[in-house]
Parts: structure tokens; C-alpha cells; sequence
């Protein structure tokens, strides 16, 4: 079931989130409590929160000028590619792409991607 994988993935990735950070109860959105899903997708939903909460993780510091926190905030997100639910179903391009045009603008500078990819999370406040 759906939620059940979400829940499950959760409790994976709950140690991984900042500080006093946690993943809501059940996913965000609107989910038919019948519908069948693909088996993944709880597992990536939980995925997509933990980047979300990353992502905001480092806009905080970068407002507060939090160079420490914005530099553990980036480790974390340079890992996106490699959690358990993302890993399988991303290639090595997409990867390079990730550590080149996501992680390494931000760190130098230019974090127009992190800003355009945070405007889309939800349910992570």
C-alpha cells in the first residue's frame, strides 16, 4: 500500500533530516485511499520531502548568511541521487547533471535551481 511504503521510507530517512525536522504523518496532497499505485511511489515521496526539507534546510542558512549550515545542507542534497528510492531510477547523466548544474552552481554562487526546485515542495513546513 501506498502510505504504508511512504511510512516505511520515512522511518528510513528520518535520521538524514536536519535538526528537528520531521516528515509529516502521511503524505502531502490528496491520495484516494483506494487507488493502486505503482510499488516506488510512497518511497519516492518520502524522497522527494526529505530533498524539500533539504532545500529549505539551506535557504534558512543562506538567508541567515549561515555559511556552515549552507555548506551541510549542500553535502546532504549532493546525496539526492544516491537514496535508496531516486538511486535505481536515475542514470549517470542525470547524476552529473545534479552534482554540476544543481550542487556545484549552488556552491559557487548561483542557486537559481535549489530556489526553482523549493518553490515546488510542499507539505514540508
Amino acid at each position: 500500500m501506498f502510505v504504508d511504503e511512504y511510512r516505511a521510507s520515512t522511518k528510513d530517512l528520518a535520521s538524514s533530516l536536519p535538526t528537528g525536522a520531521s516528515f509529516p504523518a502521511t503524505p502531502p496532497g490528496e491520495w484516494e485511499p483506494d487507488g493502486v499505485f505503482e510499488e516506488g511511489v510512497g518511497s519516492m515521496q518520502a524522497a522527494l520531502i526529505w530533498q524539500c526539507t533539504w532545500i529549505g534546510e539551506y535557504q534558512r542558512a543562506d538567508l541567515a548568511g549561515d555559511a556552515t549550515a549552507r555548506s551541510a545542507a549542500l553535502a546532504q542534497l549532493d546525496g539526492w541521487t544516491e537514496l535508496p528510492a531516486v538511486a535505481p531510477n536515475v542514470d549517470a547523466e542525470s547524476v552529473s547533471i545534479w552534482h554540476r548544474d544543481v550542487i556545484g552552481a549552488a556552491e559557487e554562487g548561483d542557486d537559481s535551481f535549489l530556489t526553482a526546485l523549493g518553490e515546488d515542495c510542499v507539505g514540508t513546513e
